[in-house]
């Protein structure tokens, strides 16, 4: 439809920015502890949370008749102990390197030669063979990040992608590796990268693990990088240019070094929170469309740190619960039913999602769409001009969110991140489990790359995530609202959505089989 219907305005006015400001900056605030999975913090968070589901109006939708589905994890966290030494010379980790995941599920001491290995690549595409005449058994691998110039980039991420290249390394007995850090964004730095992978690690219990032959994956960046490639006469910043024009580099390093891993190993639980109202059509209540959004953010760190996440995801969560008010009050309830759910564990590559998918409180097949929210908070930047358009055109969803878009007067744009952004929030599982979703993220009409840079240089993943005074809440009441107009128009259609004929997605509704 070309213009909002009676039912759809009033719908969108019931929405209360209230509700965004207070949820999001009860979530953010010092007592919630950065709401960290399986931490106190976390737990304090979802019964504050099932709480509010409950005000709302919403029926339990968890596990026993509650609103909270239980989840136990396996917790790793690096020690300031870790170490990692060059011919005798000491680095400190956090602060000149750290651990990429995963972690080895053994620990050693590794003492051994290093060589060095390019990117690591063998391709008969690329007519490229980073590890000829390379001898890697029992040696330290040391790998350059970022791709040479002039690369099909389709066929680069293919054979560059982790289980591709740590298992191809693994296999011709490399013991560890050491990958030099490439800020391919130009907002994340090395010592961003160094905070967030130097913090505990949590996944989902039981899940197999893939560990590339034990080894451990050590980051690096540009400082013990010039000491492990520099030269008299040609430092690694020059190397690395060479590197990019796509020259043969490799060659073995007059290099020992030593990695000697201490690793504090827990298990803990937390919880999803999840609520529902029943549809109002005899047939369709049994289908049903999910909105949702993660609350954990990285929580209390060794040193004391608190990771408020308030944009990141805190003003997802306000928007989840001011939805959850109008759907609750709602009269007459939509044809389908609705499910509000609030993630924890999507900061560890969306544990939440994943295993309610594995565990589902709604059968699979029935579950029409999801709709989800998450981001840096670009929605409070100013009034809401913008949809960004992430993939959308994968399914019929396609056709509602246009429509909504036209309606509102809101714009769509095409996303212009390779498909980065696409794949990094919950949105994502459903969609690899033959569910189609929507990720909507949206902003101002003003240019913002220049403060969406800085808030990911300075304030992403960071403890100074905090809500901003300056924050225009009315462009999150607008994102919402954008939100519950399509998830209405979905609840009520006649038939469920459906992926294109020839989307990579397209297949049945179910659960899909966990590695790690």
């Amino acid at each position: 439809m070309a213009q909002l219907s009676p039912a759809e305005q009033e719908a969108a006015a019931q929405l209360k920015t209230e509700t965004i400001r207070e949820v999001t900056s009860v979530l953010a605030s010092r007592e919630m502890e950065g709401r960290g999975t399986a931490q106190p913090g976390g737990d304090k968070a979802a019964k504050y949370l099932a709480d509010r589901f409950a005000r709302a109006g919403l029926k339990p939708a968890g596990d026993g008749a509650t609103f909270l589905q239980r989840i136990k994890f396996t917790i790793e966290t690096p020690q300031p102990e870790t170490s990692f030494t060059i011919d005798g010379a000491s680095y400190k980790f956090r602060r000149d390197f750290t651990l990429l995941d995963p972690l080895p599920t053994q620990l050693k001491e590794i003492n051994a030669q290093m060589v060095f290995a390019g990117y690591g690549v063998v391709s008969d595409e690329l007519k490229r063979d980073d590890l000829a005449g390379i001898d890697l058994k029992g040696k330290i691998v040391v790998l350059l990040g970022g791709k040479p110039a002039n690369v099909n980039a389709a066929i680069w991420q293919k054979v560059r992608a982790d289980e591709v290249l740590f298992e191809r390394l693994a296999n011709r007995g490399a013991v560890g590796f050491v990958f030099i850090w490439q800020d391919t964004r130009g907002s994340l730095p090395f010592p961003v990268m160094a905070s967030a992978f130097s913090r505990r690690r949590v996944r989902l219990a039981g899940v197999p693990q893939t560990s590339y032959g034990n080894a451990p994956i050590l980051l690096v960046g540009d400082t013990v990088a010039e000491k492990l490639l520099g030269s008299p006469g040609r430092t690694f910043a020059q190397l690395k240019q060479i590197a990019e024009s796509g020259k043969f580099i490799s060659r073995n390093l007059d290099l020992r070094a030593s990695i000697s891993l201490h690793i504090k190993h827990e298990e803990g639980f937390g919880s999803n929170v999840i609520g529902m109202i029943e549809g109002a059509d005899p047939k369709l209540k049994t289908e049903a469309v999910v909105y949702s959004a993660h609350y954990d953010a990285f929580g209390l760190d060794t040193d004391g740190t608190i990771y408020p996440g308030a944009a990141d995801n805190a003003l997802g969560v306000g928007k989840l619960l001011a939805l959850a008010e109008v759907f609750g009050k709602m009269t007459p309830k939509p044809r389908r039913s609705i499910i509000f759910s609030a993630w924890t564990g999507e900061e560890y590559v969306d544990l939440g999602s994943k295993h309610w998918l594995q565990h589902p409180t709604w059968p699979l097949e029935k579950v029409a769409a999801m709709i989800n929210y998450d981001g840096i908070g670009t929605d409070v930047w100013g009034k809401l001009a913008f949809i960004l358009d992430l993939n959308f055109d994968e399914s019929d969803l396609n056709g509602v969110v246009k429509g909504v878009a036209t309606a509102s007067g809101i714009e769509m744009v095409p996303d212009t991140s390779g498909e980065e952004v696409f794949y990094r929030s919950d949105h994502y599982d459903f969609i690899k489990s033959g569910i189609p979703a929507l990720f909507l993220i949206g902003g101002p009409s003003e240019d913002i790359t220049e403060r969406a840079q800085k808030f990911l240089t300075t304030d992403y993943h960071n403890r100074t995530d905090i809500v901003q005074p300056d924050w225009n809440w009315e462009g999150a009441r607008m994102l919402a609202a954008f939100g519950l107009i399509t998830g209405m128009r979905i609840a009520n259609q006649e038939a469920m959505p459906a992926w294109k004929t020839d989307s990579p997605y397209k297949r049945p509704r179910q659960a899909r089989t966990l590695t790690r």
